[in-house]
């Protein structure tokens, strides 16, 4: 099975708000379908909930294209307009797509000028 990975690193609720956090989503799909395969996060605030919302999008067979347009709550002091989960399926999309190529830091020392 081919998958990729991608790493989204983002304030915990609106950056505008006092009191935001960095929360980073490790995010795992299939890159044929786009199947979510799994998710890692990191944070103090509210990663229960993301880990949560990708368990039960996990389950329900749910493709980073429909991971994109999931409505969470927006409320400054608990989430933004979108979420790290959201900004993880758009980079997901993208890759499949091929609008972008990962590069990830365990990459880093084998770039070369043809790739960079």
């Amino acid at each position: 099975m081919a998958y990729q990975k991608v790493y989204v690193h983002t304030a915990s609720h609106a950056s505008y708000y006092p009191g935001a956090e960095t929360v980073s989503l490790k995010l795992l799909f299939e890159t044929t379908s786009g199947k979510i395969l799994g998710a890692q996060a990191v944070g103090k605030d509210g990663i229960d909930k993301r880990i949560d919302i990708l368990a039960v999008a996990q389950r329900a067979g749910m493709t980073v294209e429909q991971l994109q347009h999931v409505e969470l709550t927006y409320a400054p002091p608990y989430g933004s307009a979108k979420d790290v989960i959201n900004q993880a399926a758009f980079v997901a999309s993208n890759i499949i797509k091929g609008d972008a190529t990962p590069i990830h830091y365990n990459e880093l020392g084998q770039l070369t000028e043809n790739r960079w």
